[in-house]
């Protein structure tokens, strides 16, 4: 069963919102970020961009296809390694990460889905592990 959710765009210096997101505590989404706990939260990854004020579409607990490749996943691979779990990046706020901080006090590592093809992630969101 699909699961998709809708949320109004956080104002965020006219910088557009798609992938891994964050529902902050006004309510509004916002790039999803593991340097820290609050930004760490990940409610799900965006299926439609926006931008500030845009309502958007997100999911979770489903496979998609990831767009745009290079740009979402840290060190810009041009496929995904099948089988393998992805991480929540500390560095890029928004993307994904083979290599997730384990070593830096106050981030988190949040396990956000596993490869099913080169380009096709199932979206299952762990809870945060704070460092």
């Amino acid at each position: 069963m699909e699961e998709e959710f809708y949320c109004v765009i956080k104002l965020v210096s006219g910088e557009e919102i798609i992938s891994l997101i964050y529902i902050d505590d006004n309510g509004l989404l916002a790039l999803a970020q593991a340097n820290s706990a609050a930004t760490g939260r990940v409610a799900g990854m965006s299926l439609t961009g926006g931008n500030p004020g845009d309502t958007i579409q997100y999911t979770r607990n489903q496979a998609e296809p990831i767009q745009n490749l290079s740009d979402r996943v840290d060190g810009a691979p041009t496929e995904l390694e099948v089988g393998r779990y992805y991480y929540l990046s500390a560095v890029n706020a928004g993307n994904l990460t083979r290599t997730p901080d384990t070593s830096t006090a106050g981030s988190v590592v949040v396990q956000v889905g596993l490869a099913l093809s080169s380009t096709e992630l199932t979206i299952e969101i762990q809870a945060p592990l704070l460092i």
